[in-house]
């Protein structure tokens, strides 16, 4: 899948370290992302209750179905990520 057939967001919260690292991995690796206050958005918050830590990334391909979903500042998920886009 290339980059313009999925779209990533990245749910975080305020003062997130984790976040951050991940936002910077993203940006490293030229990977277009959303960014979605998790503690605001309403709408995703019931989608986020599953998960103990913040950040959480959802991946969705062009028909809004959820590819991958996880949280935290995981390097062997976001490697898998970046072989996901890069694999087009």
């Amino acid at each position: 899948m290339s980059q313009d057939q999925v779209a990533v967001t990245v749910y975080t919260k305020p003062a997130c370290v984790q976040c951050t690292a991940v936002i910077r991995f993203l940006a490293a690796k030229n990977i277009e992302h959303d960014l979605d206050d998790a503690i605001e958005n309403t709408e995703a918050i019931q989608n986020l209750l599953q998960f103990k830590q913040a950040p959480v990334i959802r991946i969705v391909d062009k028909k809004n179905h959820t590819v991958k979903f996880f949280s935290g500042y995981n390097p062997g998920q976001l490697n898998d990520l970046n072989e996901l886009i890069q694999a087009a």
